[in-house]
C-alpha cells in the first residue's frame, strides 16, 4: 500500500488552508454531496425548489416538521436577509394551513452555516439508510466513542437526541433552542450517528475551544494543517469530522482501497508520533480510535464491493447459460420442423399429384401444407398452455420478439408463427420481409381477443391456401378438402 501522506484536495479547498482554519480567516470551500440536498445559489442561498427530504431519511421527518410548521415565516425572514431559507425552500408552495402554523411558531436558524451543516448531515443519514447493518453499527459505535472521548479530553458534555419516532425528539430539542436562544443551531461539534445526535451543551466559545483542541490533536494525521493561534473554523472542523468518518473532503464516501491507503498513512504517522518525546496519550488514543474505525469501514466496504462483484459475475454466467439453452431450444424447434417437412416429402409419390401438375404448383401445395402443419403446432401449444394467450396478447408484434423469450413455449410459438408467415409469402409470391412481418402482426393481433379469435385466424390462414392443395393433389389425398382439408390431413405428421 502507498504511504504517501494524505493531502487536501486542491480542487476543494484553497491552498492556504492554514489561514482558513482559524475563525477570523476565510473558510475553506467545502461542499456537501449535491444530491439530494438543497442546491446552493451563487449568492449563497438555497434553491426554493430543492428536492423534498420527507421520505428519504430519518431526518426527513424532522426537516418536514420544520418546513410544515414554519415554512412561509422562516422563508420570509430569510428573504429579508437576501437568502432563501433551507426550511423555507422545503416549504415552497405551502398552503393556508401551513401559513397559520407559521404564524403561531416561527423557527429561525442561527446562521446559514447551520442550514448547510444540517443539509450535510442529512446527506450522510440518507447514505447510512442504504448501508448494511454492520456499517450502521460501526458508525454508531464510533459516534458513542467520540462523545466519550471528547468528554474526557475537553470536558464537553452532550445531550443525546434520538433520531427516531418521526423526529419528535429532535423537533422538541429545536423548540427548546428556539425558546432559549431565539434561533436553532446545529453546532460544528455535533456528533451524528444513525440512532441519534450528540449535541453539545456548552456555549459557542467553549465549543470552539473544545473543537480546536480536538482538531489540533488529529488534523495532521489527515494532512490538514493545525491551528497555531485562535480557534478552528467550523467548516474546517466539519472536514475533519467527515474524513474521520470515511469520507473525502467533499463529504463523498471513499472506496475500500482509498480507505486502506488512509489507514496505512495514519498508522505510519502514529508510529512515528509515539516515538517523539512529548507524545500526548490523548492524541494517541484519539488517532488510534480513528484508525480502528476507518479500518473497520474499509473491511465492511471491501466486503460489500466484493459481494457486488460476485453477484454481477453470477448474473452474467446465468445469462450466458440462459442464452446458450435458448439457442439450443430454438435450433431443436427448427430442426424438428425441417424433419417433419422432409418426412412429408418422403411420403409423397408420383401418384400423390394430379397429372401434369407443374413444379410451381407442387411447391405451393407443399407450402400450404406446411402452413397447416405449423397451425396445428400452434393449436397444440395453446391447448397445453391456455394461459399463453394472455402472456402473448398485446406484447409482441412479430415472431422474432417471441423467439427470444425465456419461456420455451412462447419461443416455440414464435418459431411456428414465423414459419407460417414465410410459407404464406411463398404461396402468394411475396418476397419482402415487410410482407412476412405484416402477416405475423395480423396473426398475433388475434391472440389478445381470446381463443375464438385465435382459432378463427388459424382457420383463415389455412383455408386461404387450401385451393393450392386441391389444385395439385388428387381428391383421395389426405390433405385434399374432400378428405377434411390440409389441417386434418397434416395431423398425422405431428
Amino acid at each position: 500500500m502507498s504511504t504517501t501522506p494524505v493531502t487536501p484536495d486542491q480542487n476543494s479547498a484553497p491552498s492556504n488552508l492554514s489561514s482558513a482554519v482559524v475563525g477570523n480567516g476565510p473558510a475553506p470551500q467545502i461542499t456537501a454531496d449535491p444530491s439530494p440536498s438543497p442546491v446552493l445559489h451563487e449568492e449563497g442561498g438555497l434553491e426554493a425548489n430543492a428536492p423534498s427530504v420527507g421520505g428519504g431519511s430519518r431526518l426527513g421527518a424532522i426537516l418536514s416538521a420544520v418546513a410544515s410548521a414554519v415554512g412561509p415565516g422562516i422563508a420570509g425572514a430569510a428573504n429579508q436577509r437576501g437568502r432563501a431559507s433551507f426550511a423555507g425552500g422545503l416549504a415552497g408552495g405551502a398552503g393556508a394551513e401551513l401559513q397559520q402554523q407559521a404564524q403561531q411558531q416561527e423557527i429561525k436558524f442561527k446562521s446559514f452555516d447551520d442550514q448547510v451543516r444540517l443539509s450535510q448531515l442529512h446527506n450522510e443519514d440518507v447514505r447510512l439508510q442504504w448501508a448494511d447493518e454492520d456499517h450502521q453499527n460501526a458508525v454508531q459505535a464510533n459516534a458513542d466513542a467520540q462523545a466519550d472521548r471528547m468528554k474526557s479530553t475537553t470536558g464537553m458534555t452532550y445531550t443525546f437526541v434520538p433520531n427516531n419516532d418521526g423526529g419528535k425528539e429532535v423537533w422538541e430539542h429545536m423548540g427548546v433552542q428556539q425558546a432559549q436562544n431565539g434561533a436553532v443551531s446545529v453546532p460544528a461539534g455535533t456528533i451524528a450517528g444513525p440512532k441519534g445526535w450528540y449535541i453539545p451543551n456548552k456555549g459557542s466559545a467553549e465549543q470552539a475551544q473544545a473543537n480546536t483542541k480536538d482538531y489540533n490533536a488529529r488534523a495532521s494525521f489527515y494532512g490538514l494543517p493545525p491551528v497555531s493561534s485562535g480557534v478552528v473554523n467550523d467548516r474546517a472542523y466539519d472536514v475533519l469530522r467527515q474524513m474521520s468518518n470515511g469520507m473525502d473532503m467533499k463529504g463523498n464516501p471513499m472506496h475500500a482501497d482509498d480507505l486502506q491507503s488512509r489507514v496505512d498513512n495514519m498508522t505510519e504517522q502514529l508510529t512515528k508520533y509515539k516515538a517523539t518525546p512529548n507524545a500526548d496519550p490523548n492524541t494517541i488514543t484519539a488517532v488510534q480510535s480513528d484508525i480502528d474505525h476507518l479500518s473497520n469501514l474499509q473491511g465492511i466496504t471491501d466486503k460489500r464491493d466484493q459481494a457486488a462483484i460476485d453477484k454481477a459475475t453470477t448474473q452474467k454466467q446465468e445469462q450466458q447459460k440462459f442464452s446458450s439453452d435458448l439457442q439450443t431450444q430454438q435450433k431443436e424447434a427448427v430442426d424438428n420442423n425441417k424433419a417433419a417437412n422432409k418426412a412429408n416429402a418422403a411420403q409423397a409419390t408420383a401418384g400423390d399429384w394430379l397429372p401434369k401438375v407443374s413444379a410451381d404448383e407442387k411447391k405451393k401445395a407443399e407450402l400450404a401444407e406446411n402452413i397447416a402443419f405449423n397451425a396445428n403446432e400452434v393449436a397444440k401449444i395453446v391447448m397445453k398452455r391456455p394461459d399463453i394467450l394472455g402472456a402473448v396478447a398485446g406484447r409482441y408484434t412479430n415472431a422474432e420478439q417471441m423467439i427470444g423469450n425465456n419461456d420455451p413455449d412462447i419461443s416455440a410459438l414464435g418459431v411456428h408463427v414465423h414459419n407460417m408467415a414465410m410459407a404464406n409469402s411463398g404461396v402468394h409470391g411475396f418476397r419482402s420481409q415487410e410482407g412476412v412481418e405484416s402477416y405475423e402482426r395480423q396473426l398475433l393481433n388475434n391472440f389478445k381477443n381470446g381463443p375464438a379469435a385465435m382459432a378463427g385466424a388459424l382457420q383463415a390462414s389455412t383455408g386461404s391456401v387450401q385451393t393450392f392443395v386441391d389444385n395439385a393433389r388428387p381428391s383421395t389425398y389426405k390433405t385434399h378438402s374432400k378428405q377434411g382439408g390440409a389441417v386434418r390431413g397434416m395431423m398425422g405428421g405431428q
